[in-house]
């Protein structure tokens, strides 16, 4: 009473099913590795807008989806896709 009312924004198809709380996904997580043969980096359970530092560069985590994960160089804002497995 007497506050804004806030409503996310879905886009999606939701499935209820009678007895089962309807959860929605907010977001994903990703853990990579980075392993060369001079440099062996790992890093767990990263969300998007979190910074990584390999390569002597840092890479942003601009966006992760349920198969793939986007980079950003920092010092190029070149845009990487990463397939998971």
């Amino acid at each position: 009473p007497g506050g804004p009312n806030l409503w996310p924004t879905f886009t999606g198809s939701i499935t209820i099913e009678k007895g089962k709380l309807f959860q929605p996904i907010d977001g994903y997580t990703a853990s990579l590795a980075y392993d060369t043969r001079d440099e062996k980096k790992s890093y767990v359970n990263k969300r998007v807008g979190d910074k990584l530092i390999f390569a002597e560069d840092g890479h942003n985590i601009v966006a992760i989806r349920e198969e793939e994960v986007v980079l950003s160089t920092a010092s190029t804002s070149k845009r990487t896709t990463i397939r998971l497995r």
